[in-house]
């Protein structure tokens, strides 16, 4: 079996940076033309008059075209060619072009509001204060980009347009080198619909990179109803960085918000014989992560559906990636995979990585919460939360699932690719009609988890059929059977976990307590551990630097509590030595206990 390479792909925080800069001074280094109404001084009164003038400069520096406020553009079909430019609303007359507000650019049937071709690598088009809207293109109904250069969004909506694919934006890249789309702040992408394609609001193909990292960044309320990805979908070799915190109202939404489709109603990436399909969720800002809310799906993977690509002659995969270090699924439906969904193309699944560390202290940091399994009339399924279908990966370093309801909290269909991860996690609070975790014939190791609170109604909670490690872990289910498993007994390991039923752990494990860990208050769902928790300093010390849940240090030598064999916690979270006086959040909630 053969697998493209994994590339590490760069997020430019430098450049990113110049080009606000040059964005929000545009004409500081720039050659002007002004659009507006006639007799107010513009130099041109149609956009199109003026764009082929920009064109058609020679020499001087980068073009930057005003567009006032003083008259409406309507029905517009613009087109751009191999030529750097700005375009910039917002300004109230030709003759104070300072904007504020934007000024809306309306399209027509049949064409994308703006048309973009042939631009090479090293060019730039910027686009500010604008409003693009009532564009029916076939490919891009606000905006249709091809070409290898850069493209900068700030301070503009791209609302109500439709297209077969990108409703909104479509952005190709077809050079040697990959074409940059950067989204910077209040940049808005609302309302857009692909009409029998993908991408309601977005869609990345070819060499591409998207950046969507600012503040005050919102994909709401886009449809693919009929194809992937209602916010936006990525279609290899093109790649998407997600690191905006979101659009803040009173207080933050998600980046990508209250999207439908029928596969992915929030984000999907889908490999083809062109490459690897990658989405980055990295947090911009460690106190907010990067948030993929209430999306709906009608098929597969309300928050992220993965699609990897495979053939036989000659033999090419491509997998279909997500790389989550921030990033919050929650609250999302569909009726399997209601938060993520990583699909089978004859060789492998799709590859979900989660990173910790990204977050600051105390902040709940890469979620897959309150998703729920459903069909479009709200009817439970038997989906699960999370779905891997057979090839796939799952390696998850920090993760949080409450809350959710399915047949299962996560679900491998079949073998993987790789050893299935979940270290460092909890799962609590999930309504489930099977077992909780099951691993089908995959290999599994989990480690320094809490599992409790949840409700379900199958016969054990985690059922595993070969490969199975646990370790330094809690599990509080009352009497239900702790492990089904079906494999041989030299394929499970179990160590020092503790749980309320031990029986079905027993053969094959060491240091194996039957004990109630005392967590400090399960009705109001928190699973830290009591001061006078059974499981504070149990297990030997792990890794220099680790940490747990809360993303707080590891083997924390609690005093007056003698060492069993370390010093390390059982379960998601360490508790912490600490003095009262400057760390009020123990103090107030855990010593008291």
């Amino acid at each position: 079996m053969y697998s493209c390479p994994r590339v590490t792909k760069p997020t430019f925080p430098a450049l990113t940076l110049l080009l606000i800069l040059f964005v929000a001074l545009p004409a500081a280094h720039a050659t002007t033309y002004t659009v507006g109404a006639a007799g107010g001084g513009c130099g041109y009164t149609t956009i199109a008059a003026a764009i082929s003038a920009a064109e058609a400069q020679t020499s001087g520096s980068r073009p930057v075209i005003y567009i006032a406020t003083n008259q409406s553009y309507a029905a517009q079909a613009l087109s751009i060619s191999a030529k750097s430019m700005s375009l910039v609303g917002g300004v109230p007359d030709c003759s104070h072009l300072t904007s504020s507000g934007n000024t809306t650019i309306t399209g027509r049937a049949g064409a994308a509001v703006i048309t973009i071709r042939n631009m090479a690598a090293g060019t730039q088009f910027i686009l500010s204060h604008l409003t693009v809207t009532g564009g029916h293109g076939s490919s891009g109904g606000g905006i249709d980009y091809l070409g290898a250069g850069a493209m900068n969004i700030d301070n503009s909506s791209i609302v109500s347009n439709q297209a077969t694919d990108g409703g909104g934006i479509h952005f190709g890249g077809n050079g040697t080198t990959a074409a940059e789309l950067y989204l910077h702040s209040n940049t808005f992408v609302t309302n857009n619909t692909a009409n029998g394609g993908s991408g309601g609001g977005l869609r990345a193909d070819g060499k591409a990179n998207v950046h969507i990292d600012d503040d005050q960044i919102w994909f709401y309320n886009n449809h693919a109803d009929s194809g992937s990805g209602g916010g936006l979908v990525v279609v290899g070799p093109a790649y998407a960085h997600i690191g905006s915190p979101g659009y803040q109202i009173a207080s933050y939404v998600g980046v990508i918000y209250q999207n439908r489709a029928l596969n992915g109603g929030g984000v999907a990436a889908i490999s083809g014989a062109q490459g690897v399909a990658q989405v980055d969720f990295f947090a911009t800002d460690p106190t907010h992560p990067v948030r993929v809310e209430q999306n709906r799906a009608y098929s597969k993977g309300g928050g992220v559906f993965l699609l990897p690509y495979s053939q036989s002659i000659p033999i090419f995969f491509a997998d279909a990636a997500i790389n989550l270090g921030g990033a919050q699924i929650d609250d999302n439906a569909a009726p399997d995979g209601s938060a993520v969904y990583s699909n089978y193309d004859g060789g492998l699944s799709g590859y979900i990585y989660l990173y910790a560390k990204h977050c600051a202290a105390g902040i709940a940091c890469n979620s897959m919460s309150n998703n729920r399994a459903v069909d479009a009339s709200d009817n439970p399924t038997a989906g699960s939360t999370l779905l891997i279908q057979p090839g796939g990966v799952l390696q998850a370093h920090e993760l949080t699932m409450r809350g959710n309801q399915g047949q299962h909290a996560i679900r491998v269909v079949d073998s993987l690719n790789a050893p299935l991860i979940l270290d460092t996690c909890l799962l609590a609070e999930n309504t489930v009609t099977a077992e909780l975790v099951t691993f089908g014939n995959a290999a599994a190791t989990i480690s320094q988890c809490t599992i409790a609170a949840n409700a379900i109604s199958g016969s054990s909670v985690i059922y595993a059929e070969t490969g199975f490690m646990m370790s330094n872990s809690i599990i509080t289910q009352g009497s239900l059977s702790s492990l089904h498993y079906v494999g041989s007994g030299a394929g499970r390991t179990i160590d020092y976990v503790m749980a309320q039923e031990t029986a079905s752990l027993g053969l094959g494990g060491t240091h194996i307590f039957n004990a109630d860990p005392l967590f400090v208050d399960v009705g109001n769902g928190d699973f830290h551990l009591r001061a006078d928790s059974v499981a504070i300093d149990v297990a030997p010390p792990g890794a220099a630097g680790d940490r747990d849940l809360d993303n707080r240090p590891r083997d924390e030598d609690m005093p007056n509590v003698p060492n069993l064999d370390g010093v390390r916690d059982l379960g998601a979270y360490e508790r912490q030595v600490h003095s009262c006086a400057s760390d009020t959040i123990f103090c107030d909630g855990f010593d008291s206990n």
